[in-house]
Formats: structure tokens, sequence, C-alpha cells
């Protein structure tokens, strides 16, 4: 008998960079749980796709804001597959605007996409990955967010990725002696982004950029790539 499909969740996977990340991991043998939140349509085309390559993919609709309904996400992967081998918590509204133009719904939903839902995910995840002395999270940042970055109509986006990557680091220090691997993964300008700077390479970087990234994470042994924040930006740093 073979070795049983590894299983991941991968929020925010209706489409865009959500749904190539579960493409290619389809691709690499592991059985995605689509996570999706109003992209009901979306999230049918892309489970349609994976399936194509993993028959037992399955999609499930939460608001990752709310930690009841993370608690349901995971309980459901549980009860389905037994397990859970990666957590890849693409998930992030963008708002490109001066504070003064942010309304107060705007931030709560700026802090709910990118900070809470990497919170609720993980704190949900962590009892099943100790249990099992092993698994992956892979949270997402964004490039320069490392160093505390100002910028004038992305400062919120900035300091709640990096939170994310403080998270991250913190979290893989303490559940390293468990088999838990805690890495982050920072983009640079994508393809699809709001705005367009000037890229050194003369180019953006593509979904699939970001998936090679994902699979070096997944499919490494070392234990010792754990805490890292891997940028992807063609050379690209804000303010450059």
């Amino acid at each position: 008998m073979g070795r049983k499909p590894k299983i991941a969740v991968v929020t925010g996977a209706a489409s865009g960079l959500g749904a190539a990340i579960a493409l290619g991991i389809a691709k690499l043998g592991y059985i995605p749980v689509i996570h999706y939140r109003r992209s009901n349509a979306d999230s049918l085309r892309t489970l349609k796709k994976v399936r194509a390559i993993q028959p037992d993919a399955i999609r499930f609709k939460a608001d990752l804001g709310n930690d009841r309904q993370v608690a349901k996400l995971f309980n459901h992967t549980l009860q389905r597959y037994g397990k859970v081998d990666a957590v890849i918590n693409t998930v992030g509204d963008f708002v490109y605007k001066r504070l003064e133009k942010t309304s107060t719904d705007e931030f709560r939903s700026l802090i709910d996409s990118n900070l809470s839902s990497v919170w609720n995910c993980t704190k949900a995840v962590l009892p099943v990955m100790r249990k099992q002395r092993s698994g992956h999270i892979i949270n997402f940042g964004c490039s320069g967010a490392e160093r505390m970055v100002i910028r004038e109509k992305t400062t919120i986006y900035y300091f709640l990725k990096t939170a994310v990557i403080a998270l991250t680091k913190t979290w893989a220090a303490e559940e390293a002696r468990f088999g838990i691997r805690v890495n982050s993964i920072s983009p640079g300008p994508l393809s699809s982004s709001v705005t367009k700077p000037k890229m050194p390479s003369g180019g953006y970087v593509h979904f699939e950029d970001i998936v090679s990234a994902v699979h070096f994470l997944l499919i490494g042994n070392d234990t010792q790539i754990n805490g890292s924040n891997i940028e992807v930006t063609g050379g690209w740093q804000p303010g450059y």
C-alpha cells in the first residue's frame, strides 16, 4: 500500500494566488482543502481544476476573522481526512489609500484578513500538528515587511505584514520541538498587483514564482529551514 496523501488547507484559494497554490500543491501530491469566503463561483472553478489532479479535494466556506468558523473549517478537515499536514495562509486584503482616506471599516477588515486570519488558523491547527509531531505552516508577508517600512498609501498593510512575520518567527521557535515548521513568503509586486512600480528585472513576480517557493518549503527535509522569510521580489525593494 502507498502512503496516504498529505492534506493542506489553503486559505483564499478560490482565485488568484491562492488558487494557483492549491493547483500547484495538488500536482505535488497534496490534497488541498480550498477555503473561500464569498467567491462561490470561483471556488467551484478552482475545485474542478484541482479535482482533475486530486479527486478527493474539497472546498469550505468560512470567515477567517471568526474563530468559530475557523474551528468548523479545521474540524471538517479532520473529520474528512483525519489529519492536516500543512496550512498555507494566503488571505490578505489590500487597500491603497492614505490613512486619512481609510475608513474604520476598511481598517478592521485589513486586520481581520491579514492578521486575525493567520492567528485563528494557526491557533486552530497547532494542537493537531503537535499531536502528529509534524506539520508545515506557511504565512504571507510582503517585500520589505521584515523591517518596519512606512509607505504613504500602504502603511496599514505593511505593519500588519510585519506582525505576521514576527508571529511566524515566534511560532517557529516555540513549535520546533513538535516537528512543526513555520515559515513565510514575502512577494514583491505581482503581475496582478494594484500598483506597478518599476522592476529591476524588467518583469513582475508571477504566481508560478510563488508556487515554486511553496514547493521548496513543503518538500524540503531540512528542519533548520524554520522561522525563515523568503522574499520573492525580482530584486525589488520598497523605496527602490
